[in-house]
C-alpha cells in the first residue's frame, strides 16, 4: 500500500495555516529557512536555545495531517533514548492533548491509538483519516530510541527526525538511516 512520499500528494492545508492553528511562531531566520527548505535531508542549524528541537515537531504534525490523495504516513522520532525524546512530547501535546483543533469533514480527528510511556519505550500515535484511494489512510508516529537499534529497521518511513542528532552513534546514521 503506497504511503505519503511514494506518491506525489498535496497537503490539504498550507504549512503556514497548520503552524497558525498550532500557535507555533518562528523567531530565528535559520529556523524559517529550515521550514522553507524542500530538501530531502534537512538539519536545523541555529544558535543555542533557538528552538531547534521544538521546530522539528511542527513538521511532523504537518506531514501527519491529510494530503490529497489521502495516503498514510509513517514518521519516526528517534531520540538517543526514550525519556529524552523531546520532539515526541511536543507532537503528543499538539496531536493528542490538543486534538480538538484538528477536524476533517467537520469531525474531530480519530485517534486510533495513543501511547506515551517513555519509561518502557511505548511511544505511538495512530490517527485514522479514513478511506483513501489505496485503503485506510493512517498517520503513524512512533517514538524510537537509538539504544534499541533493532527497532530502527523498517520500510516506507515518510520522515525520520533525529533528536540531538550529533549525539547518536555513527552506526545509527550509516547502518539504519
Amino acid at each position: 500500500m503506497p504511503i505519503l512520499g511514494e506518491i506525489a500528494a498535496e497537503p490539504i492545508l498550507p504549512k503556514a495555516a497548520v503552524f497558525e492553528a498550532m500557535g507555533y511562531q518562528i523567531f530565528a531566520d535559520e529556523v524559517k529557512a529550515f521550514h522553507d527548505s524542500e530538501a530531502y535531508i534537512r538539519i536545523p542549524t541555529a544558535p543555542a536555545r533557538s528552538s531547534k528541537s521544538f521546530s522539528t515537531a511542527p513538521e511532523v504534525v504537518y506531514r501527519a495531517l491529510p494530503h490529497r490523495p489521502l495516503l498514510g504516513s509513517l514518521q519516526w522520532l528517534v531520540g538517543t533514548d526514550y525519556p529524552t525524546n523531546k520532539e515526541f512530547a511536543y507532537v503528543w501535546k499538539w496531536l493528542v492533548e490538543e486534538r480538538e483543533r484538528w477536524t476533517m469533514n467537520g469531525k474531530q480527528i480519530s485517534i486510533e491509538k495513543a501511547q506515551n510511556n517513555p519509561q518502557n519505550g511505548n511511544m505511538l500515535i495512530v490517527i485514522d483519516w479514513g478511506m483513501g484511494p489505496h485503503g485506510r489512510a493512517k498517520a503513524i508516529i512512533e517514538g524510537k530510541s537509538s539504544t534499541n537499534e533493532r527497532a530502527l529497521q523498517g520500510e516506507h518511513v515518510t520522515q525520520a527526525v533525529l533528536s540531538e542528532a550529533a549525539e547518536h552513534p555513527e552506526r545509527i546514521w550509516t547502518k539504519f538511516l
